[in-house]
C-alpha cells in the first residue's frame, strides 16, 4: 500500500514483540503505569484530504 521495500514493511510487525521484551524504565513506569502497547495506533491509513487544523482530523487520531 506504502509502496515500501519488503525489509520495512516487516519492521512494525516485530516493534510490539519488541516494546514488550524490554523492561520499562523506571521513570516512565512511573509517569505511564496504565499505557497500553496494544491500544496505540501505529499507522492509520489516510481518508481524507489533508488538514492543518486538528478540529478536522478523526477522533482516532486526536485520541492517539
Amino acid at each position: 500500500m506504502k509502496k515500501e521495500p519488503e525489509w520495512i514493511a516487516r519492521l512494525p510487525s516485530r516493534r510490539p514483540q519488541a516494546l514488550r521484551r524490554r523492561p520499562m524504565a523506571a521513570w516512565f513506569a512511573v509517569n505511564m503505569p496504565d499505557l497500553d502497547f496494544d491500544d496505540i495506533y501505529y499507522y492509520i491509513k489516510p481518508t481524507g484530504s489533508r488538514s492543518s487544523e486538528r478540529n478536522d482530523l478523526p477522533d482516532a487520531i486526536k485520541n492517539t
